[in-house]
């Protein structure tokens, strides 16, 4: 079901077109918000991991726009569509990771404990996500979620722990932003 949001500012137009947020096969949902919008642009966004699995998870804490196997990553996605041809939007980007890992068992008491229909939420800036909102266009935005890297025995002993976790990639809902100016 698409939504529709129109936020007049000045003689801009923000017009907002949603996708609904994806259910994971395996109890969780990517949700991707908006905060505060200027110009027609979301000027930051709110990432949300929500639990739907019907029991606890254990989640450790992702890297936000960065790439980490160790904790796992959420990733703000961008395309955008220009009104003036050669306009164009650029995207910067980084990597880190744990080169020591401890064992897994260890790790896990580290992670938070996301009870059956709770979420656990990061907030960051358009400048922390790196990109511009300068050019008119339509942005379309949404996040994925990389799941931390965990090696198949690490896995069983997780799981013969009695301890799950998010393993698999997600997606949110798209939503779009039109700039006038």
């Amino acid at each position: 079901m698409w939504a529709r949001l129109q936020v007049p500012l000045l003689a801009l137009s923000a017009v907002c077109l949603a996708v609904p947020d994806v259910r994971d096969a395996d109890g969780f949902e990517l949700q991707l918000r908006p905060d505060s919008i200027t110009d027609g642009v979301p000027q930051g966004f709110t990432f949300s991991l929500v639990n739907t699995s019907g029991h606890d998870v254990r989640v450790p804490s992702p890297a936000i726009e960065c790439e980490d196997s160790f904790n796992g990553a959420i990733s703000l996605q961008l395309n955008f569509e220009p009104f003036r041809d050669g306009d164009e939007i650029e995207r910067g980007g980084c990597a880190h990771d744990t080169m020591a890992t401890p064992p897994i068992l260890d790790r896990a008491k580290t992670w938070t404990l996301v009870h059956a229909g709770q979420k656990l939420s990061w907030s960051a800036t358009r400048e922390r996500l790196q990109y511009d909102s300068n050019e008119p266009g339509i942005y379309e935005f949404w996040a994925e979620y990389s799941p931390p890297a965990i090696d198949p025995p690490d896995g069983e002993k997780l799981r013969k722990s009695g301890i799950d976790f998010p393993h698999v990639k997600l997606a949110s809902g798209h939503i779009a932003f039109r700039k006038e100016r």
